[in-house]
């Protein structure tokens, strides 16, 4: 008997639910949307536009209009049928969204919602072509309970152009998840050509995306402090400009990489940047394994908010410098550090690496003159350092005293280009050994050479050595 009222009590709250939850969660809908299409139109950059909208009890439709907003060219000079262009180009979107708990939308699950949005079915039509069984682009998103949110998203293949130049792409495909105070999202593109009749302009494969960031996607909109990490990978890159035999340029596995990371005070960021090739060569250049590594420290809040607010109208020169001026003591203050871990590759004449450190410290005012070199020597601390092998070092010295001596013409005046090459190779030897006695490079274990470059206080060294100042 008690499990026959346990059952039927089970039944009641199912049915509580099936019919009582979709009506609470559709207007939590209608709140929600109001709320974000009021943030994004707060954000520079496009324009939203409800066209329609229905809630209903177990099921809601909205329709947006999503277009560029022409305040972001500012007084910008740019060409009138490329702002034509900008002007006109909006989609509609259209929203689809079912009431939990029980859904089926984007198949069998339970949850508080499901919705989906797309394009519409004759999107760009005029320009591209792709599969008419599907839009151009699609979201499909389930939220839980407790508001968490976990989303595929996909462009459909599409052509533009004719064979006198057409581009062809492979579509993009992605997922990630949403909460509010946490995101993820990872996206991948197999393959993006341009070509020109049988010719291949640009061919870009196996270009993938992630990112994750401990905020929510309406928080980034308003708020520029934030930890994430994001990575752009790219399987291999071809460019060539027909008829330019020297412009044919090929790249191989390339990644970035950045960070951002706040303060326990959430008032300062720190950037960071990694960028890698495996693989960069040209008709004028060969190399492999180039690094490049950096930081930004301690960028000030209202330094960040006040730079992407003066960013948004360039053109108004007096508003900017105003802008600055209230900014720009705070950052100081803050004692910003440019840093450079690493930065290092291997070309055909050789190998190279280096690192640097810059420092602004101890800023409490700004100085009479902004100008004045004293006031900037004094609060700004440098630690630099670039090593070459030999052959780099050779390579380097050689391309120096070549321009050295074509910027004489009483010694090359009647030397061919070639004889000039054959004189700076056989001086460059000569010469970086007396810059190595000098002090001017020095010699490490290794036999490389190496230059280093410090200043502190207003005291400048190189290679250890005092340096006098011309301030």
């Amino acid at each position: 008997m008690m499990n026959k009222k346990i059952i039927v009590l089970l039944l009641i709250t199912v049915a509580i639910l099936g019919l009582v939850g979709p009506k609470i969660i559709g207007n939590n809908l209608e709140e929600s949307a109001d709320e974000f299409i009021a943030t994004l139109n707060k954000t520079p950059g496009y324009q939203v536009t409800v066209l329609q909208e229905s809630f209903n009890w177990f099921s809601s439709s909205m329709t947006i209009n999503v277009s560029i907003d022409p305040s972001i060219f500012g007084d910008l000079a740019i060409n009138p049928s490329v702002a034509e262009i900008f002007s006109t180009l909006s989609t509609n979107l259209n929203i689809t969204a079912q009431h939990g708990p029980f859904l089926y939308l984007n198949g069998l699950d339970l949850g508080g919602m499901a919705l989906r949005v797309e394009t519409e079915p004759d999107f760009l039509q005029e320009m591209i072509v792709y599969s008419q069984s599907n839009s151009l682009y699609m979201l499909e998103a389930n939220i839980g309970f407790l508001g968490n949110m976990s989303y595929m998203d996909k462009i459909q293949a599409f052509t533009l152009g004719d064979d006198s130049g057409k581009l062809t792409f492979s579509g993009w495909a992605g997922e990630g998840s949403l909460s509010s105070n946490h995101l993820t999202y990872e996206g991948y593109m197999d393959d993006l050509r341009f070509g020109i009749a049988e010719v291949t302009v640009l061919a870009m494969n196996s270009l993938s995306a992630s990112m994750t960031a401990d905020s929510s996607w309406s928080d980034m909109m308003i708020n520029p402090l934030y930890d994430s990490t994001s990575e752009l990978v790219l399987g291999s890159l071809t460019a060539s400009i027909p008829g330019l035999d020297d412009m044919d340029i090929a790249v191989k596995n390339m990644v970035l990489k950045g960070t951002t990371e706040t303060h326990s005070d959430e008032q300062l960021l720190n950037i960071g940047m990694a960028y890698t090739v495996g693989e960069l060569t040209s008709d004028m250049i060969k190399s492999k394994d180039l690094v490049f590594k950096g930081e930004i420290i301690n960028l000030e809040r209202e330094f960040i908010i006040g730079a992407q607010d003066a960013s948004s109208n360039p053109q108004d020169v007096v508003k900017m410098q105003e802008a600055l001026s209230k900014i720009l003591l705070p950052q100081l203050q803050a004692s910003p550090e440019i840093i450079i871990t690493e930065l290092s590759g291997t070309v055909e004449e050789g190998n190279f690496s280096g690192n640097v450190l810059i420092k602004l410290d101890g800023i409490d005012k700004m100085p009479d003159y902004p100008d004045d070199p004293k006031f900037w020597l004094s609060k700004v601390s440098i630690d630099s350092r670039i090593e070459a092998n030999e052959d780099m070092a050779m390579w380097l010295g050689e391309a120096a005293l070549t321009q050295q001596f074509k910027a004489n013409p009483i010694i090359t005046e009647s030397m061919t280009a070639k004889e000039i090459k054959e004189l700076a190779s056989s001086q460059a030897a000569g010469t970086l050994d007396v810059l190595s006695q000098q002090g001017m490079v020095s010699l490490t274990e290794e036999g490389n050479f190496e230059l280093t470059f410090s200043l502190e206080n207003g005291q400048a060294k190189l290679n250890g050595n005092p340096m006098p100042l011309p301030f």
